[in-house]
């Protein structure tokens, strides 16, 4: 145990103690008085798990804290590590080794007694502490402040807010929710009508009706942003654009095309049982598919572009086939195109739903999807076939489309969402937030170690 020593009799003592934070076995009195580096040692940690009939209970882990680095300011006298511990971690009683130069000794905030350093003895950093150093001569003394950060959230866990309800869209025909310029948009379609709402990213709340010229008729499903401009489909498959959002204009093309997704290259879309694209969305081409034309999506579509780490380029398209040609579906048909910059001979990719593969997407209505995380994840109302309720979970592919699995430990949705038919649309915000509207509510959730990094 630490000997407790009271401030009164630190300068009596100094001078005849000889044993630095360095633990060194060298006996050298020196003027300098300074902590070069603190690690941690090992730190429990309370885990909760389930048992098999269902019952709640705890165990305890222990982890090498020296990974998690404590940066030491002598400018600003702090010592702490940016990288928080993981939550539950337990800091009462923690080892912890010292690099520098003279004697230390350390004490709580708001307490009169010090404790000698000793790399053998626990500390209770529960709290923040002042470590004192002096030289070894007596002549020097500085101080640190200590503090061992610990998450009080647990970065594996999904947290989710409802945000608001609202009104204004909870009697539309359809929604598509958009992250543009700090702001959601969005569309709603009532009676051929596009009305448009905003809202900042930081709110949520409080929606703002802004006119729109030119969008009536307009499908807000079919709202794709290419270069940063916006693209939709009105009724009669006629493409209209705008700047802005608000502003529409038509635009003349020399194909009838249904939108999907855009990259960085080009804008995607579906016309007579072919997949086009197109870098101006007035000339298209048509793609190359591995498969037969008749796996192609028609309804409840859903598309995603995004760049992988390895510098390739992927667009995955997925959705539902004729309900009336094809009754018996039970999964989403998924194709995927692949490229690099100026390669553009892979093609479209079918994922075949295949009998030793169990893990196809669902045939979800309003099929919604999103890349989160370097994860892509999938959700949607009830499916064609019956066999999945709305908001029955987050269905995540980790291998760009090809299985999907809905993980209930880490991805998981509000309780309250299970069975909610009507209204769905989603955006995933620069901050890691994903946004669900359905119907009058607005849900924002994080992963909650996404959002460690940007506190």
């Amino acid at each position: 145990m630490s000997r407790i020593i009271r401030l009164f009799a630190l300068f009596v003592l100094i001078s005849t103690l000889t044993i630095s934070c360095l633990d060194s076995d060298d006996t050298e009195y020196s003027d300098l008085c300074y902590i070069s580096s603190f690690t941690l040692g090992n730190v429990k940690r309370t885990m909760y798990t389930t048992s098999s009939t269902g019952e709640d209970s705890t165990y305890t882990i222990s982890y090498s804290a020296g990974d998690f680095v404590m940066v030491v300011d002598q400018l600003g006298g702090t010592i702490q590590n940016k990288d928080s511990l993981p939550v539950r971690s337990v800091v009462t009683a923690v080892l912890a080794s010292m690099e520098g130069s003279g004697v230390a000794y350390y004490s709580s905030q708001n307490s009169d007694a010090w404790y000698e350093y000793s790399s053998s003895d626990s500390i209770d950093f529960s709290s923040p502490l002042t470590f004192r150093v002096y030289s070894t001569d007596g002549t020097s003394v500085r101080d640190y402040t200590v503090k061992v950060n610990v998450h009080q959230t647990d970065g594996d866990v999904f947290s989710w807010n409802q945000i608001s309800t609202s009104d204004l869209w909870a009697d539309a025909e359809q929604i598509k929710l958009i992250k543009y310029n700090e702001q959601l948009y969005l569309y709603a379609l009532k009676d051929q009508d596009i009305s448009l709402y905003t809202s900042s990213l930081d709110d949520g709340s409080t929606w703002q009706h802004v006119e729109t010229i030119g969008a009536d008729d307009g499908i807000p499903v079919s709202i794709t942003l290419f270069n940063n401009t916006f693209y939709m489909n009105l009724a009669d498959s006629t493409l209209i654009t705008s700047d802005d959002g608000t502003q529409w204009t038509k635009i003349t093309t020399d194909q009838t095309v249904r939108l999907i997704a855009a990259d960085e290259t080009y804008i995607y879309a579906l016309s007579h049982e072919a997949i086009y694209r197109s870098n101006d969305a007035q000339t298209w081409k048509e793609e190359t598919l591995d498969d037969d034309s008749q796996y192609l999506p028609v309804r409840d579509l859903a598309a995603v572009a995004y760049n992988q780490g390895n510098g390739q380029q992927r667009v995955l398209l997925a959705g539902s086939r004729s309900l009336e040609q094809f009754p018996s579906d039970t999964m989403s048909v998924v194709w995927s195109r692949t490229s690099t910059s100026g390669n553009d001979a892979q093609g479209w990719a079918y994922f075949l739903s295949q009998q030793d593969n169990p893990y196809m997407c669902p045939r979800l209505q309003s099929l919604q999807l999103v890349r989160y995380n370097d994860v892509l994840l999938a959700l949607g109302l009830s499916s064609l076939d019956g066999l999945h309720q709305s908001f029955d979970g987050l269905y995540m592919s980790q291998d760009n489309g090809i299985t999907w699995k809905a993980d209930t430990d880490e991805y998981t949705l509000p309780d309250e969402l299970l069975g909610t038919e009507g209204l769905l649309s989603i955006c995933v915000d620069d901050q890691y937030h994903l946004w669900i509207i359905t119907n009058k509510a607005v849900w924002k959730g994080r992963l909650n170690r996404l959002g460690f990094a940007i506190q």
